[in-house]
């Protein structure tokens, strides 16, 4: 399929560390998508030919990180004017790796299937399942979270079984609002079958034929198909057609192809993720896909705009210390807060513990509002 489409949907990611989900210089990870007509390009350029040369790399391409850490007053006109002033419509959604692994260990150990002691309503996307997830978050050591992410790539028993006694180690005493030891240890002799599954979700060409080992239970392709779900809802209520343009990626280009063809040829129909979410298969807005360089597409260097100073406010400002932050700090947290709880455009996947940082990063914005 090769049309005409005046409206493009541009996607980029920033944080990627693939099944590295213990990367500490990249807690997060975040996919953003601007959705812009092409008679807009020109003044895309024009604004881009304006941004220092300081920004760009050897290649002459504006990198978002360097704007990012380094002049956080235009990060703040990008994000609060510009994108907003210039395209139809943007995205993003915003993954915590380590609240990812916590939420595997959910997943994993509490899925009825493997677990004599649950039922089918460990199955969605649930409240208990997300406070559970928290409570592995908050209680469980680095070191176990890492051990069970490795476990859980290799889709060993032995290894497994090995973290899956850490757990139990370190719960074991800690007040739940259910004997949370006796609920986990119905998923002991299913370690086994547990194993088997994984691998097989591990294994190559589970997606499209020559994916790389791991690629399909990576944040990349979570977030992926969350993300495009959001955009073919926003198409579909405006009755608006557009081509997806996504940053070329050996790792990605494949898979993001093959989820994309599938929701196009799909039947249409809402598939429940929770008892108050679904995603809409059968795509009929979202029709088309290529994959480009950024250094060639004014779109997604925009796109990389986005979703780098949106990664960059979960990254770096909600670990400094309150003294250390600025006023662009604060106002960058709050646009990014209200982006994600007033509108449609922000989604995030994190710990409780992040997101209460970050509510205490918008109370802010009251100071600053007394300094002035």
């Amino acid at each position: 399929m090769d049309k005409n489409i005046d409206i493009k949907a541009y996607v980029d990611e920033s944080g990627n560390s693939g099944k590295n989900l213990i990367d500490k210089k990249q807690p997060f990870f975040s996919m953003g998508c601007v959705i812009l007509n092409d008679s807009k390009l020109n003044d895309v350029k024009k604004y881009l030919d304006n941004i220092p040369n300081s920004f760009r790399d050897e290649h002459g391409e504006i990198k978002g990180n360097n704007i990012a850490c380094y002049d956080q007053a235009l990060a703040l006109q990008i994000i609060s004017e510009f994108i907003p002033e210039i395209s139809e419509v943007f995205f993003f959604s915003v993954l915590e790796k380590r609240f990812m692994i916590a939420g595997q260990i959910v997943e994993n150990f509490f899925d009825y299937v493997y677990n004599d002691k649950t039922d089918v309503s460990w199955t969605y996307k649930s409240k208990k399942k997300i406070k559970l997830a928290n409570f592995f978050y908050d209680t469980l050591s680095d070191e176990t979270l890492e051990s069970i992410h490795i476990a859980f790539l290799a889709a060993n028993s032995e290894q497994i079984k090995k973290t899956f006694n850490q757990i139990i180690t370190e719960i074991k005493g800690i007040d739940y609002e259910f004997d949370l030891v006796s609920t986990m240890l119905g998923a002991e002799k299913h370690i086994e079958s547990l194993a088997i599954s994984l691998s097989g979700v591990n294994a190559k060409n589970s997606i499209a034929k020559g994916v790389p080992k791991h690629t399909i239970n990576t944040p990349n392709v979570t977030t992926f198909f969350e993300l495009i779900g959001r955009v073919e809802k926003f198409l579909e209520y405006n009755k608006q057609e557009a081509k997806l343009v996504f940053d070329n990626s050996e790792q990605y280009n494949k898979v993001f192809n093959e989820l994309i063809t599938k929701m196009i040829k799909a039947l249409r129909k809402k598939v429940p993720i929770s008892a108050q979410e679904n995603f809409q298969a059968g795509f009929r807005y979202l029709i088309d896909y290529e994959v480009k360089e950024s250094k060639d597409s004014l779109g997604l260097q925009l796109s990389d705009l986005l979703t780098s100073i949106i990664n960059h406010v979960f990254s770096k400002i909600i670990y400094k210390q309150d003294d250390q932050l600025t006023k662009e700090d604060i106002l960058l947290t709050s646009i990014v807060y209200f982006l994600t709880t007033e509108s449609q455009s922000g989604y995030w996947t994190v710990s409780k513990t992040i997101s209460q940082r970050i509510g205490r990063i918008v109370i802010k914005i009251n100071e600053l509002e007394k300094i002035k």
